[in-house]
């Protein structure tokens, strides 16, 4: 038997049909997927680089008022009581207070009987301790680690005088200030030395003054944060009630000021702790 094998005419036709179809479908794809890359693209820019946000007039006035520093007071007397609680223990004490900005101090115990038995005071170039019962005078650098010899816990001790105020440290040159949001009256703004954040704020713009600051490492880990409120009905934007609460030690402290007093005129050496005679100072670097 023979077979006879049947080609149809058009095949060859069909097949050009075909090409030329998947021809097109390339043709169409292209294009789609050179938008697609172009819109990515455009995208990455735009994430990389983002427009800065017109700043509020609001927002810009405070920021200019807390730079200047006009909202707070140079210099501060105050009793305080204060409480301590650290490692599962409570510390109560009675102190005398004169604060200077940016980072002068004086402190003098007020017992409940008798004459002071503690005195120190701070600068921005030294510490001095005084203790008269034991006859003992020390002098350091104004570090954490020398503060805490005397006290409980250990302190940010550079700009204390102004935290104590209830105002930020002095602002470095380098430093700069960015608003970071706002919930109701209460400004968010972040302090950045470069690009480390130093610490944040929450500012009352409805009172004009600091609510809150959080300190931070240069992990950006939270060291310390300060609470204010109560505030004083002379200086609405001095707290008399502070708390202070160490993040890394899982303590805090207290403060009440009472008798609070702005207008003082006194010499700077109430700063500088004078050595009483016959007493030889042990060095504490």
């Amino acid at each position: 038997m023979q077979v006879t094998a049947c080609v149809s005419p058009d095949k060859n036709k069909m097949t050009l049909t075909m090409n030329h179809i998947h021809e097109q479908d390339r043709a169409k794809k292209i294009p789609l997927l050179l938008l697609i890359i172009s819109l990515f693209i455009s995208a990455c820019a735009a994430y990389q680089k983002p427009l800065p946000k017109p700043m509020d007039a609001e927002i810009k006035f405070i920021l200019d008022e807390i730079r200047s520093e006009s909202l707070y007071p140079n210099r501060m007397q105050a009793s305080a009581n204060v409480n301590v609680s650290a490692s599962g223990r409570r510390y109560t004490m009675r102190m005398a207070l004169v604060l200077k900005k940016p980072q002068s101090l004086r402190i003098e115990s007020i017992p409940f009987i008798g004459t002071p038995d503690f005195f120190l005071t701070l600068d921005e170039n030294k510490m001095k301790v005084f203790l008269p019962k034991e006859g003992t005078f020390y002098i350091g650098k104004p570090s954490p680690e020398n503060f805490k010899t005397f006290f409980p816990l250990k302190l940010p001790v550079k700009g204390l005088a102004a935290l104590l105020m209830g105002a930020i440290p002095a602002l470095e040159k380098e430093m700069q200030l960015y608003p970071e949001s706002k919930v109701g009256d209460i400004l968010q703004i972040n302090v950045l030395d470069g690009k480390n954040k130093m610490s944040t704020l929450w500012f009352d713009s409805l009172n004009h003054r600091i609510v809150k600051i959080v300190q931070f490492d240069a992990y950006e880990n939270p060291l310390y944060t300060f609470s204010y409120g109560n505030f004083s009905e002379v200086e609405t934007a001095v707290p008399q009630t502070i708390l202070i609460v160490l993040e890394q030690h899982q303590a805090q402290i207290t403060i009440r000021y009472t008798d609070i007093q702005f207008s003082i005129e006194q010499d700077d050496k109430i700063f500088d702790l004078a050595i009483p005679p016959g007493v030889w100072p042990t060095y504490l670097d």
